[in-house]
C-alpha cells in the first residue's frame, strides 16, 4: 500500500454497489486478473450509463478482473503519448540483505492504445539510471527504430528522466519485501508527484531489456544470480 495512491477493487470480492462507485466517479482501468503483455486490458470512462455498468460488473466479475481508478502520470511521461500511461520499468535482482537495479526501460504507447506494453505494439528505449538519461533510441518488437515517438515527434534519446534515482532506491527498497529473485516494477511518476507501482513482474522482459542496443544480458544475469542466490548457472 505504501506504493500504490490509487483506488482499486478486486471484482469477485466487490458488489455491484462498490464496482458503480467506482467507475462513475473515476476513469478506471481494468486488468485480467492472470493477463499478459497488455492483452484484455481496456478503460471505463466515468459517467458510463448505468445499463453498460451492470453488463461490464458481470463481465468484470466472470473474468476475475482487477479495476483501478486510472492514474495520470506527470507530464514529463504523459508528454510522449497522452493516451496511454507511460511507465518506466525498473529490473531488480535481490535477496533478503540487499537489492539492485539490473537495469531499466521507458516504455510507450502509440496510436489510440490505452497500454504502453511493447508487446502490445508500443515503443521502448533504454534508460541510463546513472544519470537518468534514455541512452537509446525507441524501438518496438518488430525491430522498428523511433528517433522520435511517431504521434509526439518528441526524440527520445536523451530525454531526462525526473527523480530516477529516487525510482530505483524505492523500487530496491519494494523489492526487500519480496521473495521473487527477479522483479520488473512498473513505475510512474503521477500528478502529484508521488512515485507509484502500477505492478511487479516474475518475468520482467529480458528479451525487451536486451532489444535497443542489441546486447545480450546473460553473463551479467547470471553472475548476479550466483552473487545473490548463490545459484551457479551456466
Amino acid at each position: 500500500d505504501k506504493y500504490i495512491h490509487r483506488k482499486w477493487i478486486f471484482v469477485p470480492n466487490a458488489s455491484y454497489e462498490e464496482f458503480a462507485q467506482l467507475v462513475s466517479n473515476n476513469d478506471c482501468i481494468v486488468k485480467p486478473i492472470d493477463g499478459s503483455l497488455g492483452k484484455g486490458v481496456f478503460k471505463i470512462y466515468k459517467n458510463s450509463d448505468s445499463i453498460k455498468l451492470k453488463s461490464l460488473y458481470e463481465s468484470c466479475n466472470k473474468n476475475k478482473s482487477l479495476v483501478e481508478e486510472c492514474v495520470e502520470s506527470c507530464e514529463e511521461l504523459k508528454a510522449f503519448h497522452p493516451q496511454s500511461l507511460n511507465t518506466i520499468r525498473v529490473v531488480t535482482i535481490s535477496n533478503k540483505k540487499k537489492a539492485e537495479v539490473f537495469g531499466s526501460f521507458l516504455r510507450m504507447g502509440v496510436g489510440d492504445s490505452v497500454v504502453d506494453n511493447a508487446h502490445a505494439g508500443g515503443i521502448f528505449a533504454q534508460i541510463n539510471v546513472k544519470n537518468g538519461e534514455i541512452e537509446s533510441d525507441g524501438i518496438n518488437t518488430n525491430g522498428c527504430k523511433f528517433i522520435f515517438h511517431p504521434d509526439s515527434m518528441l526524440r527520445i534519446k536523451g530525454y531526462k528522466i525526473p527523480k530516477c534515482n529516487l525510482i530505483c532506491d524505492v523500487c530496491c527498497e519494494a523489492a526487500l519485501l519480496t521473495t521473487n529473485p527477479i522483479t520488473g516494477w512498473d513505475v510512474v511518476i503521477n500528478n502529484r508527484g508521488n512515485i507509484e507501482f502500477i505492478e511487479g513482474n516474475s518475468n520482467p522482459d529480458f528479451d525487451v531489456m536486451q532489444s535497443p542496443f542489441q546486447v545480450g544480458v546473460k553473463k551479467k544475469l547470471f553472475s548476479l544470480i550466483k552473487e545473490y542466490r548463490g545459484i551457479d548457472l551456466k
